[in-house]
């Protein structure tokens, strides 16, 4: 039995549309399909997360300050919990999980 009703299975369909193209469409979307998306995100959080704390480039003057004041900057964020995505971090996601989604959506 099937979780998702209609609304649930367009909204999912909408998404993988937006991430994948046209052909999207045509795929079938279940439950199985469903969870590969949410470990996608779960994933792209994860590496979103680890990027925060990557310093940031800095410029003329006082560097340590510069680079103490970004690093404040990222772990402020983090910590009230923003709800970005790098987009390096959902391209490589939707790369990595493509073939995976489209054996869900044929039941594999």
């Amino acid at each position: 039995m099937e979780l998702m009703d209609y609304h649930d299975k367009k909204a999912l369909n909408e998404v993988l549309v937006r991430w994948y193209g046209a052909q999207a469409a045509s795929w079938r979307m279940n439950d199985s399909v469903a969870q590969v998306v949410i470990k996608m995100l779960v994933e792209m959080r994860s590496c979103t997360a680890a990027l925060h704390f990557v310093p940031m480039p800095t410029t003329f003057g006082n560097q340590l300050g510069q680079l103490t004041k970004g690093y404040l900057k990222k772990v402020i964020g983090v910590l009230k919990n923003d709800e970005r995505v790098y987009n390096i971090c959902s391209h490589h996601t939707i790369r990595q999980y493509r073939s995976e989604i489209q054996m869900a959506s044929m039941g594999l």
